[in-house]
């Protein structure tokens, strides 16, 4: 993992003042702000000091000699739930790199894993998901269509 690019937006939204008051009372609201300890050890790997850039880089050498199997999501909208537009907004705030999962984008997910072992289906041991990052916490079930969208189906095959 190489952190997340929406840490790096709590933090800001949290600290900063002007507009960034009209998000921060409802991030307040969620136990979002103040950032605590957990989201600040998050913040991207491109934007923190080098001694935790090193924490970064030890766990992903320790992730890709140890990691067997592993689900990224893809999409920030993610199945059509509650949280799909909160983590499709957020995903497009953070202005991630690529890809992501509304929280975290798939570079820094896969980061130190083989990239092209992960694939779209369910039965693949590394699942790239079109799924949001609540998704693939597994409380909103599978999607009815698409391989890509079956969170509940690939943990069973992982077992």
């Amino acid at each position: 993992m190489k952190g997340s690019m929406a840490a790096n937006l709590f933090q800001e939204k949290c600290t900063d003042g002007g507009w960034n008051s009209i998000i921060k009372d409802p991030l307040t609201f969620l136990g979002v702000c103040p950032p605590t300890e957990g989201p600040k050890s998050l913040l991207h790997q491109a934007t923190v000091n080098q001694n935790q850039a090193n924490n970064f880089a030890a766990a992903q050498r320790v992730a890709g000699q140890f990691v067997k199997r592993a689900a990224c999501g893809v999409d920030s909208y993610g199945l059509n739930t509650l949280y799909s537009v909160p983590f499709d907004t957020v995903g497009h705030w953070a202005k991630h790199n690529g890809a992501n999962d509304g929280v975290v984008d798939f570079d820094s997910c896969a980061a130190g894993l083989n990239q092209g072992a992960f694939g779209t289906s369910y039965t693949n041991g590394f699942y790239k998901a079109s799924l949001n990052h609540v998704d693939l916490t597994f409380r909103n079930a599978d999607g009815w269509w698409g391989d890509d969208r079956k969170p509940t189906k690939w943990f069973e095959c992982t077992l």
